[in-house]
C-alpha cells in the first residue's frame, strides 16, 4: 500500500534513498573514517565542541535506519547490505579509535569519556526518540533537514570511539582526579560503552521500524520476526540499564539527604552554611549503601562527631546500613 500523504516520499523513492545509504561504499568509509577520528581525539581531549561536530559528520545513522526498513519492508538485499556495511562500520571505528589512542598514549579517563561508559534507562528513551525522529526525517519532505539534530540527540560514533580507547587504555586507566571516581577495571571503560552503543542501536531500529509501519511503507507480518529480536534484544539491556537507573536515583536520593542535615545542622553550626560539597560517590550493595563524600570546609570545623551523626541521618533515612567516608578539605579564610 502506498503512503497517502503528500508530503511522505513515495515506496520507491524511500526504498531508493535508503538502498542507497545501506551501501558499504567510499563515501561512507571516508566520512565514518573522519569522523572517528574528530570524535576520538575530542573524547582524548575532553572537548565536547569537538565531540558534537563528529557526531554530525558521522554517517552511522545511515545503515541504521536502512536496517530498520529491511526488516518492515521485507527486502531482504538492503537488510543484508546494512548489515554488512554496519558490522564493518562498528569494526572500523573501534580498530581506529584504539591505534589513535595507542599513537597518543593518553591514559587519563576524563569526564567525556566517563560520561559513556554509565548508560541507564533514560538513554533508551532517547534512542527510542532520536529513531522515530530519524525514520520522520528521512520519510518526509517537509523535515529533512532535522537529521543533523537527529544525530546529535543519539552518539553513535563516540561510544564506539570509548569501546577503541578503553581497549587501547588496558590496565592503565587512571580517573581524572576531578571525577574522583573508581573503575574496577580497565574493560569497564569499553563494556559500558558498548552496553550504550548496543542501547542506541536498539533503540533506533525498534522505533524507525515502526514509525515506518505506522506509514505504510511496510507490512507487520513481514516485520514480526525483525521486531521480535529487537524486542527481545531491547529487554535483555534494559536489565543493567535499569540497575544503572536505579543507582542513579539513590545517588539524587542521598544528596537531597544530605542537604537536608546540612539545613538542619545550620541552625545550630553557622560554619555548614561555608561547607562546599566537592563530589559524592554512592555505591549500592545488597546489605548496605557505601558513600564516599569529599567537601572543604573550615579548619577543624567538622569532627568525627558531625560525621557519625550524618551517618545515622543517612542510615535511618534509606533503613539500611549506610557506612559513610568523608574527605575533608581544610581552608582557612584571612581578613585584611
Amino acid at each position: 500500500m502506498q503512503p497517502n500523504k503528500s508530503h511522505l516520499l513515495s515506496i520507491d523513492e524511500l526504498t531508493h534513498i535508503l538502498e542507497e545509504n545501506s551501501l558499504p561504499s567510499i563515501s561512507f568509509y571516508s566520512l565514518l573514517t573522519l569522523a572517528t577520528t574528530i570524535a576520538t581525539f575530542g573524547l582524548l581531549g575532553n572537548n565536547a565542541a569537538t565531540i558534537i561536530g563528529a557526531m554530525i559528520v558521522a554517517p552511522l545513522m545511515n545503515p541504521i535506519v536502512s536496517l530498520a526498513y529491511g526488516i518492515i519492508s521485507g527486502r531482504r538485499g538492503i537488510l543484508k547490505q546494512s548489515i554488512l556495511t554496519l558490522l564493518t562500520g562498528i569494526i572500523a571505528v573501534i580498530l581506529l579509535a584504539f591505534l589513535l589512542s595507542k599513537i597518543v598514549g593518553a591514559q587519563v579517563v576524563g569526564s567525556e569519556i566517563f560520561n559513556r561508559t554509565t548508560p541507564n534507562i533514560v538513554d533508551l528513551g532517547v534512542a527510542i526518540a532520536s529513531g522515530a525522529a530519524a525514520g520522520l526525517a528521512l520519510s518526509n519532505r517537509n523535515i529533512s533537514s532535522a537529521l543533523p539534530g537527529v544525530a546529535i540527540a543519539v552518539a553513535l560514533v563516540p561510544p564506539l570511539c570509548v569501546v577503541g580507547i578503553g581497549l587501547a587504555l588496558g590496565d592503565h586507566a587512571i580517573v581524572d582526579i576531578a571525577l574522583n571516581h573508581h573503575l574496577n577495571q580497565s574493560l569497564d571503560v569499553a563494556s559500558g560503552a558498548f552496553l550504550l552503543f548496543l542501547t542506541n542501536l536498539a533503540g533506533i531500529i525498534i522505533s524507525a521500524s515502526v514509525v515506518f509501519l505506522l506509514e505504510q511503507y511496510g507490512v507487520l507480518r513481514k516485520a514480526l520476526l525483525g521486531l521480535l529480536i529487537t524486542l527481545i534484544t531491547l529487554s535483555i539491556l534494559s536489565l543493567p540499564l535499569n540497575n544503572r537507573w536505579q543507582e542513579f536515583l539513590l545517588s539524587q536520593k542521598i544528596h537531597r539527604e544530605i542537604n537536608q542535615f546540612a539545613v538542619i545542622a545550620a541552625q545550630e553550626k553557622d560554619w555548614i552554611k561555608r561547607v562546599d560539597a566537592k563530589d559524592i560517590n554512592i555505591e549500592k550493595q545488597p546489605d548496605k549503601i557505601l558513600v564516599f563524600l569529599s567537601v572543604s570546609a573550615p579548619k577543624d570545623a567538622i569532627s568525627k562527631e558531625d560525621v557519625k551523626q550524618l551517618q545515622q541521618f543517612l542510615t535511618e533515612k534509606n533503613k539500611l546500613p549506610v557506612i559513610l567516608e568523608m574527605q575533608v578539605f581544610p581552608f582557612e579564610v584571612f581578613k585584611t
